[in-house]
């Protein structure tokens, strides 16, 4: 085999290598904590969520910062399953701390949670915002993890989200794949900008929220999360990213394959709205995955790929497994490098395939179809 093939190796791993010096440079990065407790409004909006709005609203409520600071508000999207009374039957026992409120019909361009968001913070008075979904619970000490993070010059800090580590293969490599999103919005946040964002786990300054002329993006049924971080952040705002296990946001919807499909194709049509040098990074990291993936195949004909095949699995397992593991702690999961690195073996198809989804012209979510390209 000609002598500069084995350059192959190098160049299937360097997004991975990419990733991991940003998160690296997070990593070692020395914090400087705020004191004080600035008023928060945490916004849920919530559509057909009646298995798992009482616990999400109810850890909200428990959360370990000053009542007289804090507005929980809760905001109903035309569910039909009995969630806007469960809400409100919670909202009756909080003492007046949560507000419940029902997402306007307009403007009906608009993707529904855009309004929902839009509608909510027209009324809230907190200096810094903090949103969730009303799938999620939240741990004691999460607000005052966020407000912690905001100095004056940071206007939006992104936070973690993982589901339950629960038994069966498709748990595991969801769980596993949800790190690295982890992982790569740390690794952003690194080089100092924003990627992705998780809508389960993000906080405002409202000022810089305000400074945004209009909702981007607005007709787009996603990139609520993701794209409004990216917005803020290209006004001149500084981002930051909440890495500790007292941030950890889970989500306990179970995980089938229908709804990740679901989710993959949702989020897949907000990337190509991202900033050049982050859609150039993730196709390069899903072309890399694809070649793998070819590579493995061929290997399985002609033996002599596997010179090529080894040397590249094994240096992107060694990248990708160390820093996911350095994540994991510090998010409080205790994972093995072992079931890190079966997960990294089983990601590249997943990860190779998932792009394809964006071919696909809609996608349903909560119960509502979806075109891509609009907010219908």
């Amino acid at each position: 085999m000609p002598g500069h093939l084995f350059a192959i190796p190098l160049i299937l791993s360097l997004p991975s290598a990419i990733w991991a010096a940003g998160a690296l440079r997070w990593l070692r990065r020395k914090e400087c904590l705020v004191s004080g407790t600035p008023s928060v409004s945490v916004v849920v909006v919530g559509r057909n969520e009646a298995e798992f709005v009482e616990p999400c609203l109810k850890s909200i409520l428990a959360c370990d910062y000053p009542s007289d600071s804090c507005e929980i508000i809760f905001v109903d999207d035309h569910s039909t399953d009995g969630t806007l009374e469960l809400a409100r039957g919670i909202a009756l026992l909080a003492d007046g701390r949560l507000k419940v409120l029902s997402a306007p019909d307009q403007p009906e361009s608009w993707g529904p949670k855009k309004r929902a968001l839009a509608h909510a913070v027209e009324g809230v008075r907190g200096e810094i915002l903090i949103l969730t979904d009303a799938d999620c619970v939240v741990p004691k000490l999460w607000i005052r993890s966020f407000t912690e993070r905001f100095d004056e010059k940071t206007g939006v800090a992104l936070g973690p989200a993982l589901p339950p580590r629960t038994a069966g293969l498709l748990h595991r490599a969801y769980w596993i794949e949800r790190l690295l999103v982890n992982l790569s919005m740390i690794s952003a946040t690194g080089f100092g900008s924003v990627a992705s964002a998780c809508g389960n786990a993000i906080a405002y300054r409202r000022s810089a929220w305000d400074s945004l002329a209009e909702f981007p993006y607005a007709t787009l049924p996603s990139g609520d999360d993701d794209l409004v971080a990216q917005a803020v952040h290209a006004r001149g705002w500084k981002v930051g990213f909440v890495a500790t296990a007292s941030a950890l946001v889970r989500d306990l919807r179970p995980v089938t394959i229908r709804r990740e499909l679901a989710a993959a194709v949702r989020h897949q049509s907000t990337t190509r709205y991202y900033p050049l040098q982050w859609r150039a990074l993730y196709a390069w990291t899903i072309a890399t995955n694809a070649a793998m993936v070819v590579l493995g195949l061929l290997a399985c004909l002609r033996a002599e790929v596997l010179l090529l095949l080894i040397p590249a699995v094994a240096l992107k397992l060694l990248i990708e497994v160390s820093c996911a593991a350095a994540v994991a702690r510090r998010l409080g999961d205790d994972v093995s490098k072992f079931e890190l690195a079966i997960g990294s073996l089983l990601l590249p198809v997943y990860l190779a395939v998932k792009p394809l989804l964006m071919l696909l012209p809609r996608f349903e979510w909560h119960g509502r179809q979806h075109f891509k390209g609009s907010g219908r």
